[in-house]
């Protein structure tokens, strides 16, 4: 993983379902496709997490708090 400045997220965080709980968060767009942590459309972010629902709140609020 990157470090990844809040003002440098999305609007709006992506969550794709892989099933049994499990998915990938997106959270920022643009990056290069050769991260493992970003897909081939160059969103990056946590992949194959458990909750990812929950995980985007935690970010949201986090970010909330800074701005």
């Amino acid at each position: 993983m990157t470090a990844t400045r809040f003002e440098d997220m999305d609007a709006a965080f992506e969550i794709s379902d892989i099933g049994r709980g499990a998915g990938h968060l997106n959270f920022a767009s643009g990056r290069s496709t050769r991260s493992p942590d970003t897909d081939y459309t160059g969103r990056y972010g946590f992949r194959c997490i458990r909750n990812p629902s929950g995980v985007r709140d935690i970010l949201e609020r986090a970010r909330h708090r800074k701005t």
